[in-house]
């Protein structure tokens, strides 16, 4: 379902912070921006995981040191599955995974930054929020720890996923302050 929304995330380097004397929510660890074109609307497993690699490299992460991922997981079936190949492909079966999108709806251009924001949350809150209405976990979905009901938890570092229109594929990494 196509929503509506905005949301904004201030990036402030640490010495400013430190002059006005504030305390961040979460840290920018890194991220990266891969634009394939290889299709307008269908990012391909291969891409997913090389995106969410560099990320992991640019962050000095390990997948290991990631606690949530945030899926992209626009309920397409092309898309999930990729998406969910790829997320198995690079933290194997035990990370938590779930998206937001039941809950928010696609609000294209803003699902980045919302998305991140909710992230930000959820650390803040030791709390998962899991993918609204997943009933059934497809097939091809199968493989990564799918988070179906609210689930406690302490988020050290999460990655946000977002494969979008023209082949655009981002992930960010954020991590408890």
């Amino acid at each position: 379902v196509v929503s509506e929304g905005a949301g904004v995330l201030i990036l402030e380097s640490e010495k400013t912070m430190n002059a006005r004397k504030a305390r961040p929510l979460a840290e920018f660890r890194g991220g990266t921006y891969l634009c394939d074109a290889t299709h307008m609307t269908q990012s391909s497993a291969e891409t997913m995981m090389s995106v969410m690699r560099e990320g992991l490299s640019r962050a000095g992460l390990s997948s290991g040191d990631v606690d949530y991922v945030n899926a992209h997981a626009t309920a397409t079936l092309h898309g999930d599955g990729e998406e969910a190949r790829a997320i198995s492909g690079v933290f194997g079966p035990d990370t938590a995974v779930s998206s937001l999108k039941g809950h928010l709806g696609h609000s294209l251009a803003a699902c980045g930054a919302l998305e991140a924001i909710a992230g930000v949350e959820m650390m803040r809150n030791s709390l998962v929020i899991p993918t609204r209405n997943l009933d059934e976990v497809a097939a091809d979905c199968e493989g990564v720890r799918h988070i179906r009901v609210n689930t406690p938890m302490k988020l050290r570092n999460i990655l946000s996923n977002n494969f979008a229109f023209g082949g655009m594929n981002t992930c960010l990494l954020l991590s408890q302050v």
